[in-house]
């Protein structure tokens, strides 16, 4: 659950999200010759009660550990967005770099090139850095920006069934013009959207058949190899399965780059369950995180290094605040977070079905294994929403009944738009 890294015997810094990046740096701690570098696993800590995933739990280090150099100016971040219009074939593309402020970097400059499907040269723009950041203060603070545009007359737009590709080189200049850094990403031209309580992508309603995925593999438990889940996205394109929910917190980055290639559409849930602290008489008096000040930034904390971690993969659909910690302000707040940051994404959480003191803290209604006739009876009453079950037709074991019912209520009740199997492999 935690970690600190310490190099040649000193302590460099310490680490509580067991599924995410942390990033450290250790310029100062490094000599001539051979270096040691030594991670010190905790299976424990206060984090621990925010992650009480419901499922084998495993010690040990399950993400890669890279040691990168870089030069004292580089590029710090790279965002897209790239958004199509779903009247024509035209669409807009958007980058920001970022750099560290150190002496000189205003008089960077950045050049952004764009490459089709097929890596042919499109387009592309030079752009200035600017000293005032469009990122929030209060997550990056130092924060210094080039933003680059384009509007295209000709995209192809990503899908499930069309998953297109589109490539982004960035380089960062010095005043003379030499090179100093480069960084690169594929994406894809989307647009989701809610309207009359439906959702859309790239202007046609959005249709669920997907599962939950535990990071769960025989014999390594925890790690997968690109391999093993190569092999999974196999099977789940053949029983014509389209979307996965990470539950319940983000997968392995190569995980994503799947998914963009051949085609999921991804709910990337945060590292977030409380389910054995609300489970109890008392419920929202007991939740955590719930409306306690001291848990939010903790909170906060893990939605930010998912969504910068992520956002760039054309197949984040959805951001979800995490699986069964009930409801309350600190939630809330953290859905507020993925707006203001990432307004192109919808965002999802079934704790509000729990708790409706803060219904807007989701952008959808999401229920786990109500009965179809009573999903039909709610969305009678409530049409203003979509409805997508987060989880449902409980397959581990002798079970999974009656899914018929489910699908028919697709084709018949527009908000009703699908949801995840329970579960995937176990």
């Amino acid at each position: 659950a935690a970690f600190y890294l310490w190099v040649n015997g000193e302590p460099v810094g310490y680490s509580q999200d067991s599924k995410l990046p942390a990033e450290f740096c250790i310029t100062s701690y490094l000599h001539s010759g051979e270096n040691i570098m030594a991670l010190q696993v905790m299976r424990f800590a206060d984090s621990s009660y925010l992650e009480d995933q419901d499922y084998w739990y495993l010690s040990g280090i399950y993400r890669n550990v890279w040691l990168i150099a870089k030069p004292k100016m580089h590029i710090e971040d790279l965002h897209v967005k790239a958004i199509p219009s779903v009247t024509n074939s035209t669409g807009t593309f958007q980058a920001d770099i970022r750099v560290p402020r150190v002496p000189g970097f205003a008089d960077c400059s950045v050049k952004i090139s764009l490459y089709d499907k097929e890596q042919r040269f499109i387009a592309e723009k030079s752009g200035s850095i600017q000293a005032e950041a469009d990122y929030r203060s209060d997550v990056i603070p130092t924060a210094n920006t080039a933003r680059v545009s384009f509007d295209l007359e000709q995209v192809e737009r990503w899908s499930p069934e069309h998953p297109v590709l589109y490539t982004v080189i960035a380089q960062l200049f010095d005043p003379e013009g030499n090179v100093l850094d480069i960084e690169s990403c594929r994406f894809g031209f989307k647009l989701i959207e809610v309207r009359s309580g439906v959702v859309y992508l790239n202007g046609r309603r959005l249709l669920v058949r997907g599962v939950n995925r535990h990071e769960h593999f025989y014999p390594t438990g925890r790690h997968g190899t690109p391999k093993q889940m190569l092999e999974e996205i196999r099977q789940m394109k053949r029983m014509n399965i389209n979307a996965v929910r990470t539950s319940h917190y983000p997968n392995r980055t190569e995980w994503y780059d799947l998914c963009d290639e051949y085609g999921l559409y991804v709910i990337d849930e945060t590292n977030l369950e409380t389910h054995g602290t609300w489970q109890r008489p008392d419920g929202a008096e007991s939740a955590l995180p719930g409306d306690r000040p001291e848990w939010l930034g903790a909170v906060l904390d893990r939605a930010n290094s998912m969504l910068q971690r992520d956002k760039n993969h054309a197949s984040v659909l959805i951001w979800s605040c995490g699986n069964e910690s009930f409801g309350g302000r600190d939630i809330y707040e953290m859905s507020r977070f993925f707006r203001e940051t990432d307004p192109t994404r919808l965002v999802h959480y079934e704790g509000v079905f729990h708790d409706r003191r803060y219904p807007d803290t989701s952008d959808m209604e999401s229920q786990m294994y109500t009965p179809a006739a009573d999903v039909a009876a709610f969305l009678e009453k409530h049409p203003e929403k979509p409805f997508i079950m987060c989880e449902y037709m409980h397959a581990m074991g002798n079970s999974c009944g009656a899914m018929d019912r489910y699908t028919r209520m697709t084709d018949v009740i527009p908000q009703y738009q699908g949801g995840f199997i329970w579960d995937w492999v176990d």
